[in-house]
């Protein structure tokens, strides 16, 4: 099957909530209404809530609580505020099989989120961006799931999905990988193209035509979360991070060890995909 054919099967595509596509239309007009992007989110009580959830969580370490969406959207900025939005919006998006596929996917994929945003605030890079596009990089997976479900379960004897190679293995067999289904679905979804771009470059930033900074930020943190989900020592799997990319970004080694733990970089942000 070809990547469009797999595309073509609109009954089994994740779609975007009508609030979260008005979001994303208001997000991106060019005079940005705050009133406006408060309004909509607090039209949709489940969204409000995980977004004042996030602004009043250890995540931001704000002492005194935020009691409105417009005093939340007002304090966290825009660009985060779309960030914590576009998350939230496709984690009640994707149909899984189970809650415990479900849990993990979320996990590894916040997991990945909070490291790529680290090593892209480290190198001075759109850290939000980096984050959006590590939560949504997999996004890809439960559509082929569902589509290809015999071929993925032949791939998952020999490879999770959260690991480093997976991606690989995939455009190997079949010709495309999550990845690519994921920066497609993107695209498709009016996400800005730094997005796309990162999610494509993600599991090897050196093979596309151009280095994507931002694809090498989300691909240390997939390795970082993968090596949580197998319950490595985070000190090991510092030591097994591409060197070719610490190189490349010029990241120090102490950059990389000063990372904090997982549980404490998501601290607050469970809310956002539960």
């Amino acid at each position: 099957m070809q990547l469009d054919a797999l595309l073509a099967n609109a009954d089994k595509l994740p779609s975007l909530p009508k609030v979260l596509q008005k979001l994303v239309a208001a997000f991106d007009a060019p005079d940005v209404d705050v009133d406006q992007i408060a309004s909509l989110i607090g039209a949709d009580p489940t969204l409000a809530a995980k977004i004042l959830k996030v602004a009043n969580s250890a995540f931001f370490k704000r002492a005194r609580s935020i009691g409105s969406v417009k005093e939340a959207v007002m304090f966290m900025g825009l660009h985060t505020v779309r960030m914590l939005v576009l998350g939230a919006g496709m984690a009640g998006a994707v149909r899984f099989l189970d809650r415990e596929t479900r849990t993990q996917f979320w996990r590894y994929s916040l997991h990945t989120a909070v490291a790529a945003r680290y090593f892209a605030r480290v190198l001075r890079l759109d850290a939000d961006t980096a984050f959006t596009a590590g939560l949504i990089h997999a996004i890809g997976q439960p559509l082929m799931r569902e589509v290809l479900h015999d071929e993925l379960a032949v791939l998952d004897e020999t490879s999770a999905f959260y690991d480093e190679q997976r991606a690989a293995l995939e455009r190997m067999t079949l010709g495309f990988g999550y990845p690519d289904v994921g920066a497609a679905l993107a695209e498709l979804w009016n996400f800005p193209l730094q997005v796309a771009t990162a999610i494509r470059a993600a599991p090897d930033p050196f093979s596309s035509g151009e280095f994507s900074p931002l694809g090498a930020c989300v691909h240390l943190g997939m390795q970082l979360a993968g090596a949580s989900e197998r319950e490595e020592v985070l000190a090991a799997a510092f030591s097994l991070l591409d060197t070719r990319l610490l190189v490349t970004l010029k990241l120090e080694q102490t950059a990389v060890a000063s990372m904090p733990p997982m549980n404490e970089l998501t601290e607050g942000l469970h809310t956002l995909v539960a």
